[in-house]
């Protein structure tokens, strides 16, 4: 059987060489992609500058929720009988809730990753850029609540237990860390996937608004070069 050299699996054999390759292509791509790293606000040029064109050029839904309060009651918590609630305000409240968890995750690896000053390794450099991209994904996401009239969004920390996981997650051994890593990678892209069907489904009535919503949604997807540099991660 021949294999396909376009498109191999992340779990295809690789030598040292062709790991080393991907880490060097990834972090070429990741400064191309990503712009320069503004490191105190966690943040990068080329997406400050696409959040700032919604910003400057915002879209909002024609009509607000039909109980605005229903989400702020939900939103962190949630209180009501999620079959009482509207769908747009479940979807809204979902892309909040996944939106938290990434950010308090990210947040404590945040303080763990060295600094680009510290970093020794190549695969440093990566990450804190990569955490850096995640910073900016939540703006994104905040930014899509606002397009629904939803204006009083707070960022709430997780409770003392779930955020002390937080924290030790990122301190632990590769061959413990790696693999779930990897799966909520996945996880993050399958939610993204099942967002846009969504958006054409509970978003009907709002053309303007489910268009910026999937313009967003596309500023947090990884491009497919992420790939590399899985592949070099999990691959030996």
């Amino acid at each position: 059987m021949i294999e396909n050299k376009a498109y191999r699996s992340i779990f295809s054999p690789c030598s040292v060489q062709e790991r080393k390759e991907n880490f060097d292509s990834y972090w070429r791509f990741t400064q191309q992609h990503a712009g320069e790293l503004l490191e105190e606000d966690k943040d990068l040029v080329n997406k400050r500058e696409k959040l700032k064109y919604f910003q400057d050029h915002p879209v909002r839904s024609r009509n607000p929720l039909p109980n605005p309060e229903l989400f702020y009651r939900n939103y962190v918590k949630f209180k009501d009988d999620p079959q009482s609630v509207d769908r747009k305000t479940l979807l809204l409240t979902t892309i909040y809730k996944f939106a938290r968890h990434e950010w308090v995750g990210i947040s404590g690896a945040w303080e763990i990753i060295p600094t680009m000053a510290e970093a020794k390794t190549l695969t440093d450099k990566i990450s804190r850029v990569h955490l850096a991209e995640e910073f900016c994904h939540v703006r994104f996401f905040h930014e899509m609540l606002k397009t629904f009239h939803l204006d009083k969004v707070e960022w709430v920390p997780l409770g003392p237990v779930k955020q002390k996981i937080y924290k030790i997650f990122p301190r632990l051994p590769g061959f413990l860390m790696d693999t779930p890593a990897f799966v909520t990678e996945l996880m993050g892209m399958t939610f993204y996937q099942h967002l846009d069907t969504l958006f054409e489904e509970v978003l009907a009535d709002e053309p303007e608004a489910r268009q910026r919503l999937r313009e967003i949604l596309l500023g947090t997807v990884q491009n497919r070069h992420i790939v590399n540099i899985v592949k070099g991660l999990y691959s030996k």
